[in-house]
């Protein structure tokens, strides 16, 4: 049974001028579209006149434009079927050829648009496989003078503490937890208001002064840097570098824009702009908690030291631009949470304290007024 063609179909209408569509009654005649408005103003719009925008690829509105001097008004239908009842109603009805500049614009949107999808699961799949897969691969040489570069460029920006008794406490930390390391570790203490400590590729890790002077015991400190040892070992910042580096080579790729090349040096100097992903961050405390255990220190120092960033971050919240730590180390309570359910109750061979709390009181706030 043939589908009963209909000859007045409800539409909206835009005039050419303003985004703001208008309701109208359309009709087909044998002459051109007939329009009428609800106030009952009346058109015709001439099929010669017309160019058929859209319509015909399954799925898609009806949009028929009008050639006229001055802005040229659409009408817009949601059903296909208008078309079917228009050639069996008006089967002499001819439209006018899209102008090619619109035809150009169309096939140019569309290329964006493909373009774009492209880009996105680039980003979004392909890079993240890639890189992590490459990073894997990088020789440590190349870590190192990477780690080196970056750290060095921090340092120029945030000058190194001058108090050698904080910077040498630092070093004997470190020397506890470095033991089956892959890499020669170079810790520094760094002057900032950012309660943050940074893992740089091949070794190298910087502690803001702020995080220190945050940490109420030297076990606490231990747990800190075990986590960002653990960054390094598992080449988590690495990944991240390259990760950025692909995505602005593509970014460049994609723009034409040859100036994004010279800026890859400085997006691996972005080092505290750089944030892990939770799982990242989650891998470096259990495998940071378990390097403290190796080192015969409590295991929960980690969860002590994730406490006291807790706190600070209570007591300073109205000075949120400064802790950048909170961008970069996702949801604390979340990680102590995970450090408590595994390492809860884990009592080691303690080996005896570097410093008692006396000690410790006084390199907390050695570098202070500098």
């Amino acid at each position: 049974m043939t589908k009963q063609a209909t000859a007045s179909w409800e539409a909206r209408v835009f005039d050419g001028e303003t985004a703001k569509p208008q309701p109208v009654l359309l009709t087909i005649t044998s002459r051109g579209l007939a329009l009428e408005w609800p106030d009952g103003r009346q058109a015709l719009w001439p099929y010669p006149e017309l160019d058929l925008l859209q319509g015909r690829l399954p799925g898609e509105h009806v949009r028929l434009q009008w050639r006229r001097q001055g802005p040229s008004p659409s009408v817009v239908l949601r059903d296909q079927a208008f078309l079917s009842s228009l050639e069996a109603l008006a089967p002499a009805a001819r439209f006018g050829r899209p102008h090619p500049a619109r035809q150009l614009t169309r096939h140019a949107l569309a290329a964006l648009g493909l373009t774009f999808g492209l880009y996105l699961l680039a980003w979004r799949v392909l890079l993240p496989i890639l890189t992590d897969r490459v990073a894997e691969t990088v020789p440590r040489r190349w870590e190192t003078a990477l780690g080196q570069a970056v750290v060095g460029d921090l340092e120029r920006e945030h000058p190194v503490c001058p108090v050698r008794a904080k910077q040498q406490a630092l070093n004997r930390l470190m020397r506890q937890l470095s033991g089956g390391s892959r890499y020669p570790y170079r810790v520094v203490l760094v002057h900032g208001d950012t309660v943050n400590a940074l893992a740089a590729p091949g070794g190298q890790i910087v502690v803001f002064e702020r995080l220190w002077s945050a940490m109420p015991t030297p076990e606490a400190m231990l747990g800190i840097l075990s986590h960002e040892m653990e960054h390094v070992e598992k080449r988590h910042t690495t990944r991240a570098i390259m990760r950025q580096m692909a995505g602005q080579l593509l970014l460049s790729g994609l723009t034409g824009d040859a100036a994004g090349f010279g800026q890859l040096v400085g997006l691996s100097q972005s080092l505290d702009q750089l944030a892990h992903s939770r799982a990242a961050e989650q891998e470096a405390d259990q495998a940071g908690a378990q390097r403290l255990a190796a080192s015969g220190v409590d295991p929960n120092s980690l969860r002590l030291a994730l406490a006291a960033l807790s706190q600070e971050e209570s007591v300073r919240r109205g000075e949120s631009a400064s802790l950048r730590l909170l961008s970069s180390h996702p949801e604390l309570a979340d990680r102590m949470r995970q450090l408590d359910a595994r390492w809860r109750g884990h009592r080691p061979a303690r080996v005896p304290a570097l410093y008692d709390a006396h000690a410790w009181q006084r390199l907390r706030v050695a570098c202070t007024g500098h």
